[in-house]
């Protein structure tokens, strides 16, 4: 068996060494981990996180328990006797139409934007670019599939997005928001569920207008513990849900069938009215996505990754 260890500064190199590897070890955190699966592109190589910290803080949700990290030996025994468990987590591919689809991706998590651009300037660039954007390919299905989520807004989070969203064969939605989250059930309980976190004051205040009553504490904790749970689904759920951040409702909301906040569905479609608007996916790689850019996103069984469980 051929097995590859992948810590964070191997990254960018790992990717040669896929095709021969029989399993794949993230050694870090969740942050590694989402890395790395990028890497596999089919549902067929197993990958194993193992965290080397054993600080008690850790909560890493992809990676073994920090007591493995003090016996690593026996995490290869289990294996060896099959004592394990295999989780497949769903990912969604995205597939884009429109230009500038193969330069070079903005990763997150090692740049930074530039500072002191103006949007003239990125305006007079964007025309020179469109000659080169103009040779490639207007489809492209990318090579990363997302593990957690898909988040799309502008880069400068005070300016708001508009966007064109249609969810399966539904009827199209114009809306305008701070951007939109679509996300697995991995995903579920980090990005989308932090959007979608109330507060115990609204909560209390909601129910008090709505029947009268003054929850305890204690009530007013246990109902927001259910809220919170609710919104956890499988990480093996072949759908996805969409969340839109903070969206614009106008007038014409309350005479017409608005597009809902969140949504549960296995095939999504967004056309950008973006200016400096990005893709991200797992909160790491970015690609541009403005005016006219459209995302299709799926999920289906072959894009998951086999994620071995210890316990």
């Amino acid at each position: 068996m051929y097995i590859i260890y992948i810590s964070l500064h191997r990254i960018a190199d790992a990717w040669k060494f896929m095709n021969w590897a029989d399993l794949v070890i993230p050694i870090g955190g969740d942050g590694t981990f989402l890395l790395s699966s990028k890497l596999i592109t089919d549902n067929v190589k197993p990958v194993l996180g193992i965290n080397p910290s054993i600080r008690s803080n850790d909560n890493n949700i992809f990676t073994l328990p920090p007591k493995y990290a003090t016996n690593i030996e026996s995490i290869f025994e289990r294996l060896h006797t099959g004592k394990y468990t295999l989780l497949m987590r769903s990912r969604i591919r995205t597939v884009m139409n429109g230009e500038g689809l193969y330069r070079r991706p903005f990763h997150i998590h090692e740049k930074s934007r530039t500072q002191g651009e103006k949007r003239a300037e990125a305006l007079a660039r964007t025309t020179q670019r469109k000659i080169a954007d103009s040779l490639q390919p207007r489809q492209r299905t990318l090579p990363w599939l997302a593990l957690n989520e898909v988040f799309i807004g502008e880069f400068l989070a005070v300016r708001p997005i508009t966007l064109q969203i249609r969810v399966e064969d539904q009827e199209p939605h114009q809306i305008r928001s701070s951007g939109m989250c679509v996300c697995t059930g991995t995903g579920s309980q980090f990005w989308y569920k932090s959007i979608n976190i109330q507060s115990a004051e609204t909560v209390r205040c909601i129910v008090e207008i709505a029947t009268g009553i003054k929850l305890s504490n204690e009530q007013t904790n246990e109902l927001l513990h259910k809220y919170h749970q609710a919104l956890i689904y499988s990480p093996e759920d072949l759908n996805m849900v969409y969340m839109i951040r903070e969206m614009y409702h106008t007038t014409r909301c309350k005479n017409q069938k608005c597009c809902p906040d969140r949504q549960k569905c296995n095939k999504l479609t967004v056309k950008s009215c973006g200016f400096d608007a990005g893709l991200v996916i797992d909160g790491s790689i970015s690609l541009p996505f403005n005016d006219g850019t459209i995302a299709t996103f799926d999920i289906k069984p072959e894009y998951s990754l086999k994620s071995i469980m210890l316990t």
